[in-house]
């Protein structure tokens, strides 16, 4: 097993099949429901599987299988768009003049 910590510090098994691309994770229902809420929103951003950082990826599916009580899930990702890429960055402006309006008023 190898090990995929998210920006949220939420730390998640994964088997050593995973690549950026393809995370996949085994283990009990409650595992999964885990491992969906987590890889599924905004935390792969900057997330490390095995020491390699994950970078503008975004999740888009997964699919599963099951043997008694166990599942394996395959979550699939792919890299960002320009377009993508490019509002990521005029948000992260629009955020910094939100911080430095919010100064300004503050003094």
């Amino acid at each position: 097993m190898s090990i995929l910590t998210l920006n949220n510090g939420v730390e998640i098994s994964v088997l050593e099949t995973s690549t950026p691309n393809s995370i996949q994770v085994q283990g009990d229902l409650g595992t999964i429901d885990i491992a969906i809420k987590n890889i599924a929103s905004d935390t792969m951003k900057n997330a490390d599987l095995a020491g390699v950082t994950i970078i503008n990826k975004v999740y888009t599916g997964f699919n599963g299988s099951r043997e008694g009580d166990i599942y394996t899930v395959t979550f699939a990702l792919r890299d960002k768009t320009e377009m993508e890429l490019l509002f990521g960055k005029v948000q992260d402006v629009e955020d910094g003049l939100a911080e430095v309006a919010d100064i300004v008023a503050g003094m």
